[in-house]
């Protein structure tokens, strides 16, 4: 138990929770400014509208993803859904509207981790695509469709300004609990990438 609370391990377990979360919300941000320039690039080649409809109606099933990711971890954490909108109307895509409920830790669990969804269920989606799905693609079509849909969650692993706000407002008790965690539980990155390596539909 001394161990534990060793400073070394309480450093490591420091460096783990603000590693994770920072890691996850800079992803959706590298994303989203990669989305931004590729709608400009369009842009230059047509125009705003026709980039508008490439990037964003084409890629329609990343928007589903996107906000079913959002209503799923409402719905895991204890939040209110109060909306599920998935009907594209003008520029907006679609949206889900939830409340937070309970004690301050419960909300800020919900505000942080409801915020953050999309990220996390997007590379979940696109890890399990990858080792689960694309080893039994056979036919052309197989490999086409594959890549549609990896591109459309992809492209929609963003954040918000609105999911960033309340990111940020949850993010100091998520902090915490993310540090107990890494205290008592230290992952063996090591191991981790081993067996990613080992099952890996191609070598990585």
């Amino acid at each position: 138990m001394s161990n534990l609370f060793s400073t070394a391990n309480m450093i490591e377990a420091a460096k783990y929770a603000i590693a994770v979360p920072v890691i996850l919300v800079v992803l959706g941000l590298i994303i989203h400014f990669l989305d931004s320039f590729l709608t400009d690039l369009i842009a230059r080649v047509t125009n705003s509208a026709v980039a508008f409809i490439i990037r964003n109606y084409l890629t329609y099933p990343g928007t589903i993803h996107h906000e079913l990711s959002h209503a799923l971890f409402v719905l895991i954490t204890g939040a209110k859904l109060e909306k599920i909108n998935l009907i594209p109307k003008g520029t907006m895509l679609g949206s889900v509207e939830f409340r937070a409920r309970g004690n301050f830790i419960q909300k800020s669990i919900q505000l942080s981790l409801s915020a953050i969804a999309p990220v996390i269920c997007g590379a979940t989606s696109l890890i399990l695509m990858i080792y689960a799905v694309l080893p039994h693609c056979r036919e052309v079509w197989h490999y086409i469709l594959f890549i549609y849909i990896f591109i459309s969650i992809f492209f929609h692993m963003t954040m918000s300004t609105q999911d960033i706000v309340n990111f940020l407002k949850g993010f100091p008790i998520c902090l915490l609990i993310l540090f107990i965690i890494f205290l008592f539980f230290k992952p063996d990155l090591g191991s981790m990438l081993a067996l990613i390596r080992a099952h890996a539909p191609f070598k990585v």
